[in-house]
């Protein structure tokens, strides 16, 4: 995962749902998210799944590879004003 020079990484105390189908990817995202003090919710491999997980969740970011997760989302107000979404 790429950091923009000039932004802070401390992520101390913000959830990120992490929705990402390839294996490594997954897990190399959500690594570097927690080493900058992220709680990760997931990573999960796919919409049926982060949607069940939001069922309980309410994450202050989301990383996701399916922009339909994103519809999603907006739709059920799943993310807590003001969200920060990532499309990767």
């Amino acid at each position: 995962m790429a950091l923009t020079p000039g932004v802070s990484t401390d992520l101390a105390g913000l959830s990120v749902l992490v929705v990402e189908d390839e294996y490594f990817v997954a897990n190399e995202s959500a690594r570097a998210l927690r080493e900058h003090g992220a709680r990760i919710l997931g990573p999960v491999p796919d919409v049926q799944r982060a949607r069940e997980l939001l069922a309980g969740e309410s994450p202050d970011v989301v990383v996701l590879t399916r922009p339909s997760f994103l519809r999603h989302c907006a739709e059920r107000r799943a993310c807590r004003s003001p969200s920060r979404v990532t499309n990767l």
